[in-house]
């Protein structure tokens, strides 16, 4: 998808599955279940997706997925299934490699957020994924990640961030910040207090396609689980706003529910 000057790339990590009671809280089984059948286990399915934005001098990848870390105890607890790898998926859709990506962004680490941040090398050590990449954190994200409560401490695996950090390669930043020109983060508190959404404001020419450039399907997911109406599932997850010759792509990169 052309954006302006900018490429912007949906790249699908992989299919997973969480206790469907966990994810919507105080919503009864018998609503939720209708939008999102679970399992024998009671387990719902999701999928995680990334974002791959090309400015021309960036390559930008917003999360990375739940990566390839897990042994088979733990992909079978967590109904991992995959077609590919996020590098090959990126090979494929956008044509880079690890080493092509300039800045990994990161709205919060929870492992479905920021598994494909790191890599086991050939003696099983974690390594960054993309060796030249600067990764981009909240620095509130980072400390809460260091010392996370009891209730969240199981969604923050530190080999997702601490072999980034000893490389030099983590920084953190501000609640809100930009990118790169025209892509800023947000902090929208959701299931955890720090985590963020991306805004992409670029100046278009405005003309009648626009009213169609953003039309898609998807699961509107800025707040967390608990406190979404159970209509939002069928929203766009990209909205679009011609004002004054801008156009607002906004998109929020928490969990996607599969159709």
């Amino acid at each position: 998808m052309q954006i302006s000057d900018y490429h912007v790339e949906i790249i699908p990590d992989a299919e997973f599955r969480l206790d469907g009671g966990a994810m919507f809280g105080v919503v009864p089984r018998n609503l939720w279940a209708q939008v999102c059948p679970p399992d024998d286990q009671n387990r719902i399915r999701m999928n995680m997706n990334c974002v791959f934005v090309d400015t021309g001098v960036e390559k930008v990848l917003i999360e990375t997925g739940i990566g390839d870390k897990w042994s088979a105890k733990e992909s079978l607890m967590y109904g991992i299934k995959r077609e590919r790898t996020l590098i090959e998926t990126l090979r494929q859709r956008v044509g880079v490699e690890p080493e092509d990506i300039s800045i990994v962004v990161n709205t919060h680490l929870h492992f479905d957020h920021a598994g494909g941040n790191t890599t086991l090398n050939i003696s099983g050590t974690a390594i960054p994924t993309f060796p030249n990449a600067r990764y981009f954190v909240s620095s509130a994200e980072l400390e809460h990640a260091e010392n996370p409560t009891e209730r969240d401490r199981a969604s923050y695996l530190p080999e997702n961030w601490r072999p980034v950090l000893q490389a030099g390669q983590f920084e953190g930043k501000d609640a809100d910040y930009e990118v790169v020109p025209g892509l800023r983060m947000e902090t929208h508190p959701g299931h955890n207090r720090s985590m963020q959404c991306w805004r992409l404001c670029l100046v278009l020419q405005i003309s009648y396609r626009c009213g169609r450039m953003f039309v898609s399907h998807g699961s509107w997911a800025s707040t967390s689980i608990r406190s979404r109406r159970l209509n939002q599932r069928k929203d766009c997850c990209r909205k679009q706003c011609v004002r004054s010759g801008c156009a607002f792509f906004i998109m929020s990169l928490m969990w996607l529910f599969a159709d």
